[in-house]
């Protein structure tokens, strides 16, 4: 797929918000990769363009940007160029252009330069991406970010920033059933395998602010209230230990492996 963004959905210019949306129905229906068993990676790339096409034409702010860049065409060419990135990158005093290159960046498996970017202007100043971006744009792009420092084994940057999205899912539903994914990573940080990545005190406080959000199930509850009392029995507070696994136990039933640390923990104050 190649083209305009109005080519990509098949819109004139002058293309209402109706017809926009319309188009997008009709394409995203014709190529979703979930109604295709075979999908490539190339039906994969189609779809991520088509819907960056149809955010970008269905947010007035960002298609009056995408209108006044399109005109902006390569020599001897007949067909218009919009070079979003280049027009982001010259607005470096604007924050809010800044906050989108990281955010273009990683979507165009530019990771390396999204987080330079990013970890520059945080070094500048206060810089929150969900100041500069769309909610919706600020969730997508902390996820990313959280990614990015994922695969750069920085697993604590990542919890600190899926804890963010974390927060603003509480405050309104955006993932929804996605929002497992968010989860997934956690519990994996937070449990033994970011063990040695994380230092303990600090693990326990993301834990807690987790648990405190009151966005978990019973389940993931009784996950992460297990995980602060071994936690804590590794730093030899058997009181603490006890009194997280109790909630645990609460919250999920009793099961067996709560228990047997429950027992071991009994046996442990009796000694």
């Amino acid at each position: 797929m190649s083209g305009t963004y109005y080519e990509i959905l098949g819109v004139p210019r002058d293309a209402g918000l109706p017809e926009i949306k319309r188009a997008f129905r009709r394409k995203a229906k014709e190529m979703h990769p979930d109604l295709h068993e075979n999908a490539s990676e190339q039906d994969l790339a189609r779809m991520r363009e088509l819907l960056l096409a149809y955010q970008t034409l269905s947010d007035p702010r960002k298609r009056e940007d995408y209108d006044r860049c399109i005109l902006t065409c390569h020599p001897r060419e007949k067909r218009y160029r919009f070079d979003y990135r280049e027009f982001l990158r010259e607005r470096a005093d604007d924050l809010h252009s800044q906050a989108k290159l990281v955010f273009f960046d990683l979507l165009h498996d530019r990771e390396e330069e999204a987080i330079s970017l990013y970890e520059r202007l945080r070094k500048e100043g206060d810089f929150r991406l969900e100041e500069y971006l769309d909610r919706e744009d600020a969730m997508d792009c902390l996820f990313l970010v959280a990614e990015a420092y994922e695969k750069r084994g920085e697993l604590e940057e990542a919890v600190v920033h899926l804890l963010a999205v974390s927060s603003m899912e509480k405050e309104k539903p955006y993932f929804r059933h996605f929002f497992e994914e968010v989860l997934t990573k956690l519990r994996r940080f937070l449990g033994w395998a970011g063990g040695s990545e994380i230092e303990m005190e600090r693990r326990m406080r993301y834990i807690v602010e987790l648990i405190g959000l009151g966005i978990l199930g019973p389940r993931d509850e009784a996950y992460f209230y297990k995980r602060l009392s071994e936690l804590s029995l590794r730093r030899g507070d058997r009181t603490q230990a006890r009194f997280y696994l109790q909630r645990a136990l609460v919250r999920n039933g009793g099961r067996a492996d709560v228990s047997r640390l429950y027992q071991k923990i009994l046996q442990e104050e009796s000694v």
